[in-house]
């Protein structure tokens, strides 16, 4: 079995502006189990468990498959909680132009129909594998980076987990058309 996901790499130029808020949050919560910004990713569509049949299928259908174009996106705003198999820090994107759900929806096509998952794109920055409280989360935080960003390849990745730690390995690449 293979857990998949399809997100957007983010330029180093973009990931740059957010370091200020990402140090601090390091600092603030040294229990949580952070992603270094050269692997910050926005997950478009997550995937799940496939055999190892299904994976070829979908990583066929995601390199020739005519995908939507997209325009510049808005990252930003305070980090939010969220569960995704454990609790996740996460920073929220916006998706104004309805592009990136259009997205979501070009990539649900390419999966078996049990596989598909609700539209909720994200930038995870840290993982609580140990559930430690986070009070206040939320609300401490309200430095925002609000700005459109122009966005990276489109990639397929395989989600490991070895020796204790998560590793997202890309399968599969494609340029993303701009609007």
């Amino acid at each position: 079995m293979r857990k998949l996901f399809f997100g957007i790499s983010i330029p180093k130029k973009t990931a740059d502006k957010f370091l200020p808020l990402y140090h601090e949050l390091v600092r603030e919560y040294p229990k949580l189990t952070f992603s270094p910004p050269r692997k910050w990713h926005i997950t478009i569509h997550f995937v799940g468990d496939v055999t190892e049949k299904a994976y070829e299928v979908i990583r066929e259908n995601f390199k020739r498959n005519k995908l939507p174009a997209v325009s510049p996106i808005v990252l930003g705003g305070n980090p939010a909680l969220g569960t995704f198999g454990n609790l996740v820090l996460f920073l929220r994107v916006r998706d104004e132009g309805k592009e990136l759900e259009d997205l979501h929806r070009a990539l649900s096509e390419m999966v078996p129909v049990h596989l598909t998952r609700t539209f909720h794109p994200h930038v995870a920055w840290a993982r609580n594998p140990r559930n430690v409280s986070l009070p206040g989360i939320i609300q401490n935080h309200t430095h925002t980076v609000e700005k459109e960003y122009n966005l990276g390849r489109l990639i397929l990745f395989e989600s490991l987990s070895e020796k204790g730690k998560t590793v997202f390995i890309p399968c599969a690449y494609r340029v993303l058309r701009r609007r």
